[in-house]
């Protein structure tokens, strides 16, 4: 038995690999960040609890995922390198 990469779905493959990893990669950040956060509300509004770090938490969080988003959509070169460089 070999071992190999799975195929990228067809409606991806005009992305180049590392595009991908990098969109990929976010979606996985902001599945994180909605469990994660989501759940440490719950909980505050559950419990009555005055965790005061809650938002502060969720903001920072945001604030991050806006960063990482801005890179992989806007910043981030993904055209094929040249022979000149």
């Amino acid at each position: 038995m070999s071992s190999r990469r799975p195929a990228r779905p067809a409606r991806y493959a005009h992305f180049s690999e590392r595009e991908f990893n990098n969109r990929l990669n976010f979606a996985t950040h902001i599945s994180f960040c909605l469990a994660f956060n989501s759940g440490i509300w719950f909980f505050r509004l559950m419990k009555n609890a005055d965790w005061s770090w809650a938002p502060w938490l969720t903001g920072i969080w945001l604030t991050i995922l806006t960063v990482h988003g801005t890179y992989v959509y806007v910043i981030a070169d993904y055209s094929e390198p040249t022979a000149d460089s």
